[in-house]
Formats: C-alpha cells, sequence, structure tokens
C-alpha cells in the first residue's frame, strides 16, 4: 500500500461504508501511523505559509521561525499520535466490552482513515481562514465523528443501538475526565485556570 494512497481516502470519504468492509483486514500499524505522521506535517507547514503569507510580522524572526516551525511539527505529531492513542484504546475497549472480536491494530487502523484525509481537507482551509481571518469552524471534527460512527459499526458488527451505546459511553468517560482534570488543575494551579478561562 502507498504511503499517500489519495484514491483510497477519497474512497474513506465518498464510499465509507464499502471501504471500511474492504479495508478492515488490510490493518497495519505501518498503514495507520506513517500516513497520520505526513498529514500532520503538511497541516503544520500550512499554517507555517499561511502565517508568511498573510501574516508576515510573524515570520519576521527567519530561521528561529523554521526552527519553530520543525520542532512544532514534531510536537504535533507526538501529540496528535498520544491523543489518537488514547482515544482509540478507550473506544476500543468499550467495544470490547459490548462485545466487539475485533483487534486493536484494526481499530487504530480505520480512525486513521478517517483522520488522515479530513486533515488533508484542512490543509486549504487554513488559507481559507487566514485568508478571511476567521476561526476553524471545526467542521472536519464533526465529520470525523460521523465518519467514525460508520466505521465502528462496520469493523465491530454492531448494531445502531450498540454503536451509539459505545459513542454514549465514551462521551460519558470523556466528560467525568475532564471534570476531573478541571478540579485538579483548579486545586493545584489556580491561576492558569482563571488564565485559560479568560482566553477561551
Amino acid at each position: 500500500m502507498p504511503l499517500l494512497d489519495f484514491d483510497l481516502w477519497k474512497r474513506v470519504l465518498l464510499h465509507p461504508k464499502e471501504t471500511f468492509a474492504e479495508q478492515k483486514s488490510k490493518a497495519s500499524w505501518r498503514s495507520a501511523l506513517v500516513p497520520l505522521a505526513i498529514a500532520i506535517f503538511l497541516l503544520f507547514f500550512a499554517n507555517f505559509m499561511a502565517n508568511v503569507l498573510f501574516e508576515p510580522q510573524s515570520s519576521s524572526e527567519g530561521p528561529f521561525f523554521l526552527v519553530g516551525l520543525a520542532v512544532g511539527s514534531v510536537f504535533g505529531i507526538l501529540l496528535v499520535f498520544g491523543v489518537l492513542f488514547v482515544s482509540t484504546f478507550v473506544t476500543y475497549e468499550i467495544a470490547v466490552l459490548l462485545g466487539s472480536k475485533c483487534d486493536y491494530k484494526t481499530h487504530l487502523y480505520v480512525t486513521s482513515l478517517i483522520v488522515v484525509p479530513l486533515l488533508l481537507v484542512e490543509v486549504p482551509l487554513v488559507f481559507v481562514y487566514a485568508l478571511l481571518k476567521t476561526k476553524d469552524l471545526n467542521v472536519t471534527n464533526y465529520l470525523s465523528l460521523a465518519y467514525q460512527f460508520v466505521a465502528y459499526r462496520e469493523i465491530h458488527g454492531f448494531s445502531t443501538a450498540r454503536t451509539i451505546a459505545l459513542f454514549g459511553i465514551a462521551f460519558f468517560i470523556a466528560v467525568i475526565a475532564v471534570i476531573f482534570l478541571y478540579a485538579g488543575l483548579s486545586l493545584a494551579a489556580p491561576d492558569l485556570v482563571k488564565s485559560l478561562v479568560s482566553a477561551s
């Protein structure tokens, strides 16, 4: 499988159910992670170019800005990988509790099949947002949830009701985690919490 399989990603976006059914037996760690790292770097590079074109004052530091791009890309890749591993591990364990016989590699792989093309869709949108000076509308995040619903229903062999249960339990766990994180930060670093709240 090529590292950048645009035909596959197009089929994921246009014919998700059939594509996930076809791909669930082709899962590999390489196919899940390498294209994702490339897509994340391309998105970071697009943000860099948008800053150069539309906010030149932010790129006035020259080489230091390029170093920032490189370091930011590495940390961005690691951060997205971390979030992806945690979120897919949680949803996978919930799926197993609900009766799935699917393995984690397949679960991670189909999630990556969703994330990568949506990240690539974000690349040109970065320039649109910068040109219009508007915030990211998070459209791809909502699309990602819809595609994940189709994907997990297919690869785990779940009914619609059981797939809804999977997402409902995952959402409940996420809410509880945020509450505990907020409570912990409020006790340990109240000034940081106040600055985050005021910034939002």
